[in-house]
Parts: C-alpha cells; sequence; structure tokens
C-alpha cells in the first residue's frame, strides 16, 4: 500500500509540472484505483461480517454498497441497495444512492424516477433534487434543471456543488444568464474553494470576456488544487492560450 501510495504522490507532482503528461494521468489512476481496493477490501469485509451476524443490518448493507459505489462495482451496490429497500421500502438514503448509481450508468430515467420517489418520500431531501436536476442538464431539460437546484439550496443554501450545477444551466445552455452564472460560481468557490470545475468554468467566462489575468488565475488555480483532475489538462492548454492573447494586448 505504501508503494501505491508513493507512486501517487510522484504522479502528481508530474502532473503539477505538465498537467497535460497523459502517461502520468493514466498511471495516477491506475495507481489510486488499485489503493482504494486495498483499502476497502478490509471495510467490505467487516460489513459482509456485520451483515453475517445481523442479516437484517440497513446501515451494514448501505455502507457496503457505498464502498462499492467507489469502487465503481455498481451490480453490487445496487444490489446491497435494493436489499435495504425490500427490509425499508422507504429508506430515501438508498433512493438516493440508487438513483446516483443509475445516473452513471447512463439510466437517466431511472435516475430521475428513483430521484422523485425519494422526493415524494422526503419533500425536503436537497441532495435529490441536486441528483436530479444533474440528470435533467445531461438531458437538457435546463429549466427543469435550474428548479430542481433552486429548490436544492432552498433547502441547504451551504450546496457548494448544486451553485456550481445551476451556474452551468444559466451558463451554457440556451438561456445564457452569464451574470447569474457567474454569481453562482463565486458562491459556489465561497463554500468550497478547492471546486475544480467551478474555476474552470468561471475561466472560461473570464476567457470569453477577454480578461485573460483572472482567466489566468482560475485555470493555475486548478492545477495547484487538484493536478489530477481531468480539468487540469484543459486548463493548462487553455491557460497558454490566455497569456498568449495577454501578449498580443
Amino acid at each position: 500500500m505504501i508503494e501505491y501510495e508513493k507512486a501517487i504522490s510522484d504522479f502528481e507532482k508530474a502532473l503539477r509540472l505538465d498537467p497535460t503528461f497523459s502517461d502520468a494521468r493514466n498511471n495516477y489512476e491506475i495507481a489510486y484505483l488499485r489503493l482504494n481496493r486495498i483499502k476497502y477490501k478490509n471495510i467490505i469485509a467487516d460489513y459482509t461480517k456485520a451483515i453475517q451476524l445481523n442479516p437484517n443490518e440497513i446501515e451494514a448493507y448501505n455502507n457496503r454498497g457505498n464502498v462499492y459505489f467507489k469502487l465503481k462495482q455498481y451490480k453490487e451496490a445496487l444490489d446491497d441497495y435494493f436489499t435495504v429497500l425490500a427490509i425499508d421500502v422507504e429508506n430515501t438514503d438508498v433512493y438516493n444512492n440508487i438513483g446516483d448509481v443509475a445516473f452513471k450508468l447512463e439510466e437517466y430515467e431511472m435516475a430521475i424516477t428513483v430521484y422523485s420517489k425519494c422526493i415524494e418520500i422526503s419533500p425536503n431531501y436537497s441532495n435529490a433534487y441536486r441528483g436530479r436536476g444533474i440528470v435533467h442538464k445531461v438531458l437538457e431539460n435546463h429549466e427543469k434543471a435550474i428548479s430542481d437546484y433552486n429548490k436544492a439550496i432552498e433547502l441547504n443554501p451551504s450546496d457548494s456543488l448544486s451553485y456550481y450545477y445551476r451556474g452551468y444551466a444559466y451558463f451554457f445552455s440556451d438561456l445564457r444568464q452569464h451574470e447569474k452564472a457567474i454569481a453562482d460560481y463565486n458562491k459556489s468557490i465561497e463554500l468550497n474553494p478547492n471546486n475544480a470545475s467551478a474555476y474552470f468554468s468561471r475561466g472560461l467566462y473570464y476567457h470569453d470576456l477577454k480578461e485573460y489575468e483572472k482567466a489566468i488565475a482560475d485555470f493555475t488555480k486548478i492545477i495547484e488544487i487538484d493536478p489530477a483532475n481531468g480539468c487540469s489538462s484543459a486548463a493548462h492548454l487553455l491557460r497558454e492560450k490566455a497569456y498568449e492573447q495577454l501578449e498580443k494586448s
């Protein structure tokens, strides 16, 4: 395990120097996944033991399902989540988790159905509104997405992700409400200064406005806080373009 941790550290250093270094990025992802498999193996075993001792232990099934989800073992995650529903048909956490799995599997209609069921049972479940909003975003139902994000923020004003996704909908949809978008990106970053996606989207906005210094600052921040993030490679290229435009001006 120590060897994987050292390898991940080395790959992160390489990506900070050159976020476009594809071999380092691929190897980082492989090492990270293998390290997680080692870490989570014992955790899964503990939850399995708890289930053997008490086959109706809902929390153990749900938690084991969450671990499988992190490992991208979605079939195993669903098996555990549906086992919970067989015991407790109104478990809102599990409906929300099933929605997350359905989204990852690109089963969008199923995801909407499950998130909606979660909301039906618990109308104040903010994460379900955000999850359903993200599905609507993918399906380009932007007004429905914004409506769900609005509700998620109303219920949880500290939810950085809902502000980010709503800003995305304002900016990239046909609505083109750029001032609202930038306000949401700013709020998202205020709540979570390590939200690389918010910096990236805001950087694109500044780049479009030819505010290159602000764009460079946002693209640089992405590379600093999360060099292995998929955004960092694009941020590196866009930063170079911004520098070129700045020199011409």
